[in-house]
């Protein structure tokens, strides 16, 4: 069996949703939530979509919110290119549309988007601070954007100690076309960057294990599906 036919025998072909999000991800970041590792605010960097209750009726709530992280006492800020406009979902959500590697602090539109976070964290107006987020989540999204500015921007709004969390099997795509061409080619092109520039990993693991936080495998094969948790020092 090829690897790309045992990943979808264990996730289904619909591979970007909550359900599989929460497969991949969700065990850990339970975990990493018991140890306090997760913070108060979130940036869920490349989201996807929030389906809404009357179309799909049978949906359970937290998968019709693209949620597959805990939520309580948190505030989210989901980002997503296709979302039809930055606006609040409901309490303790808000959709931000950007793509992230475009969502960048210092241009205007950067500062705009980021003026209506702080505006919804209710940050302090005399504050100008860009450092928004105690954790950045990148399930299933690096492949589509160029992740050296994506995980730049993602640092630009990182508090100290904060975390960048990913989830990403590079090249893989079930939609022909959409892959950037400066996506990640290898897992090491992103655990390279994040040790460049100042973090420390704190978990490497395939995607298909269940591993304890922090578990750093290190026989790893270049395109494995790979969960990397990593702390801005």
């Amino acid at each position: 069996m090829t690897p790309e036919k045992q990943y979808r025998g264990i996730y289904g072909n619909a591979s970007y949703n909550a359900s599989h999000k929460r497969l991949t991800l969700g065990g850990l970041l339970e975990e990493m939530d018991r140890q306090d590792k997760l913070g108060s605010v979130i940036i869920d960097a490349g989201s996807g979509p929030i389906y809404h209750a009357p179309e799909y009726p049978d949906q359970p709530p937290q998968e019709r919110r693209a949620v597959y992280y805990p939520t309580k006492d948190r505030k989210i800020i989901r980002v997503d290119a296709d979302a039809p406009q930055t606006h609040r979902i409901e309490e303790g959500m808000l959709t931000v549309q950007a793509s992230v590697d475009e969502w960048n602090p210092s241009s205007r539109r950067g500062r705009t988007l980021t003026a209506k976070v702080r505006q919804y964290l209710q940050m302090p107006r005399t504050s100008r601070s860009q450092k928004i987020a105690d954790a950045v989540l990148f399930c299933d999204s690096l492949n589509y954007m160029d992740f050296r500015k994506a995980l730049a921007n993602a640092d630009a709004h990182l508090r100290a100690d904060g975390r960048i969390v990913i989830q990403n099997t590079a090249g893989k795509t079930l939609a022909k076309g959409l892959l950037h061409e400066k996506g990640p080619q290898t897992y090491h092109d992103v655990t390279n960057w994040l040790q460049r520039n100042g973090y420390e990993l704190e978990h490497v693991q395939h995607a298909w294990h269940i591993r304890p936080f922090g578990y750093l495998e290190h026989d790893l094969l270049p395109h494995d599906p790979a969960i990397i948790v990593a702390r801005k020092k």
